[in-house]
């Protein structure tokens, strides 16, 4: 059905249907949806659009100190509920948050490695993802930014020795370039 529709048309009815499945609340459609998507296409659109998704659910100190409160406030209407012959319990859970912020990694490892093997022409976007992810990465937990860090270019200058008529070596500077070791 969908191989009658251009890829932008494509991508835009994904993103669309993504953007239902959010207003929903239904993450687990929405991360099968991209899935779907960049079995589709791997465009580094995509796979940043899919690590802010994830972004959006990992864990934060604000959400983490809002799931305590949440908790305790629970811990006490279902004390209330007990007391009272109406027993429910909602169980609120910090695994899914550790879970998120998994798949937020993941997503991103996945990213920079399609866009690695991509060759040459994905180094641009190569360097997208990585500053996203180190981005996402800064805000989350500090000493995984760093090991992101490591993996962003670095320029390095290189220099040709040029042999003067005396006999002496002196080096000239070309242009500098950004590389990945």
């Amino acid at each position: 059905m969908l191989g009658a529709f251009s890829t932008d048309q494509v991508n835009f009815r994904f993103q669309a249907y993504i953007d239902y499945e959010m207003t929903e609340g239904e993450y687990a459609n929405v991360r099968e949806l991209y899935e779907r998507l960049l079995e589709r296409t791997k465009h580094v659109k995509v796979w940043l659009s899919y690590g802010q998704f994830e972004q959006s659910l990992a864990p934060s100190s604000e959400a983490e100190e809002a799931l305590d409160e949440a908790k305790m406030r629970e811990r006490a209407e279902c004390g209330a509920r007990a007391r009272k012959g109406k027993s429910r319990s909602v169980v609120y859970s910090s695994h899914e948050f550790v879970a998120n912020y998994l798949l937020l990694s993941t997503v991103f490892e996945r990213a920079e490695k399609v866009m690695k093997e991509s060759g040459p022409d994905g180094k641009e976007e190569r360097v997208m993802v990585l500053e996203a992810w180190l981005q996402c990465e800064q805000e989350l937990d500090a000493a995984k930014a760093q090991v992101v860090e490591k993996k962003m270019p670095r320029r390095v200058k290189r220099k040709r020795p040029i042999f003067s008529d005396d006999g002496q070596v002196r080096c000239i500077n070309l242009s500098s370039s950004a590389s990945f070791e």
